[in-house]
């Protein structure tokens, strides 16, 4: 029987989380490791914190990383560099806003056991393009969004297969 080694088992797994970040909110998402390459899609909400005062605001997030150094003891690798796509929406009376930044960062995942760990991340967001609509004329000074911002993000992941 033939088989393919870039899809056998060591090589490739899906991993599930759930997280909090300072700009991605309470996320959930799906990502799949292949070799030393991971890409995956999360969704979140920011609730009553900057950029939205009040209410929520709803954040999709298409993550890819690529791992680097040495082995665990499960045989994973660790650290890894990322540049993440986001799209954050948002929709209040007097406001509404719609941002598209890009998220470099850095990364590296603690191993509880060989299918639970904790992820932490570091990096910018990078806004590349972003829109700001007032919708009403109110006495609020405006809203600035800065072109970049800090931020960091725990998560808790569980592989799959």
């Amino acid at each position: 029987m033939l088989t393919n080694p870039l899809f056998s088992q060591k090589n490739w797994n899906v991993k599930a989380l759930v997280g909090h970040g300072f700009f991605e909110g309470n996320h959930a998402g799906l990502a799949c490791n292949i070799n030393n390459y991971s890409i995956g899609f999360s969704y979140g909400e920011l609730s009553n914190r900057y950029p939205c005062e009040s209410g929520k605001a709803k954040i999709y997030m298409l993550n890819n990383s690529l791992y680097f150094g040495g082995i665990n003891r499960y045989d994973f690798k660790t650290s890894y560099l990322c540049l993440n796509l986001r799209y954050l929406f948002y929709d209040k009376f007097s406001k509404s806003y719609k941002l598209f930044p890009i998220n470099p960062g850095i990364g590296k995942e603690f191993y509880l056991s060989k299918k639970i760990g904790v992820d932490i991340k570091g990096g910018f967001y990078l806004i590349f393009l972003g829109q700001v609509t007032k919708k009403v004329n109110d006495y609020d000074l405006g809203f600035w969004i800065y072109p970049v911002m800090p931020n960091l993000a725990v998560s808790v992941f569980f592989r799959i297969p």
